[in-house]
């Protein structure tokens, strides 16, 4: 490795875009309808994973693809992207507390937040939980950092031919459903490892792999399990509604 003139251009080189909450109003708005628009394509998504965390993920290789005149009001391809990864998945999380303010101070930089002022982030909050986050995000992540129960990660599932048995031998061809069910236990809710040093208490909480149920169903089993579903979620929605 050798050091010189080229790093040291490289260490002092401009930026070419303003630090996140600088950029005019256009352009924040420019990049939150082009998020909205890759939400809508799934090159976009908000993740909430089994904690309550919430993250914007985004597919690269679609990102890359998409042409350069579809970045307007100056807005390139960069700052986009940069956009993401900072103010906007900030934006996001903060969308999930119930008190906007102790939000943005929690996931807002302080040094940003001073430079921008806390009435401009609360201004691009409200565009962005207009435009961006689901309604029932909030809801979502306040069940899962709350939960005592097991929390639902994947289902797949693909269609099988039982041609066989072990016991009984040779079946007339069969078609069935294998269903795989991943679920979790939230970090918040697990059980801690203690043990004893001398005189010390040392706890260190344990992390609990996911857990797969692969359940063998029939269309029969399928129709009943969306039969039951359905009967749930309508009545969630009675509850919903009932609010």
């Amino acid at each position: 490795m050798t050091t010189g003139k080229k790093g040291e251009k490289t260490g002092t080189k401009k930026r070419k875009f303003p630090p996140p909450g600088k950029e005019s109003r256009s352009v924040f708005s420019t990049a939150l309808a082009m998020a909205k628009d890759l939400l809508k394509s799934n090159v976009l998504s908000i993740n909430l994973d089994s904690n309550g965390s919430v993250d914007i993920v985004i597919d690269i290789e679609k990102l890359e693809a998409i042409p350069k005149d579809k970045f307007k009001q100056g807005l390139t391809p960069e700052h986009f992207s940069n956009l993401i990864r900072t103010e906007l998945d900030s934006l996001v999380r903060v969308a999930t507390y119930s008190d906007a303010t102790k939000g943005i101070k929690n996931e807002i930089p302080s040094k940003i937040l001073k430079d921008s002022g806390i009435d401009e982030f609360l201004w691009r909050l409200e565009e962005v939980r207009r435009e961006l986050v689901p309604d029932n995000l909030r809801e979502r992540a306040t069940l899962r950092r709350t939960t005592q129960g097991l929390v639902l990660e994947n289902m797949t599932w693909q269609v099988v031919i039982k041609k066989h048995d072990q016991t009984r031998g040779k079946l007339s061809d069969i078609p069935y459903g294998s269903l795989s069910i991943v679920y979790v236990s939230p970090q918040s809710n697990m059980a801690s490892v203690r043990f004893g040093i001398k005189s010390m208490t040392v706890e260190l909480p344990t992390v609990r792999e996911p857990n797969q149920m692969i359940l063998e169903v029939h269309q029969a089993d399928v129709d009943q399990m969306i039969e039951t579903l359905t009967d749930l979620r309508d009545n969630l929605e009675k509850v919903k509604k009932g609010k």
